[in-house]
């Protein structure tokens, strides 16, 4: 990613100063590792209970970096961990 951004710069087009570099399915690391442990059929981790606060949705976009047109390999971490490890059992 950032050798795609490099070589925007050096075409000279105008980049943003900030760049999210999130797949388009952003989530918290309990959906990951709940998803993970489903995959590999081990037990599903307990749900961490986090202050209210903690809690909040904060969800990043990387539609800038999209526009830019940037193209993501695997569109999500459930696609990305299929080709990263087999999950045979």
């Amino acid at each position: 990613m950032l050798h795609f951004v490099a070589g925007k710069m050096l075409a000279v087009v105008w980049l943003d100063s900030i760049y999210i570099a999130s797949d388009d399915d952003p989530a918290p690391k309990w959906d990951v590792y709940n998803f993970l442990a489903g995959k590999m059929g081990v037990a599903r981790p307990e749900k961490e209970t986090l202050p209210p606060r903690s809690e909040q949705n904060k969800r990043c976009s990387n539609a800038r970096l999209k526009r830019l047109g940037y193209r993501f390999t695997y569109s999500s971490y459930r696609h990305g961990y299929d080709y990263i490890r087999p999950f045979d059992s």
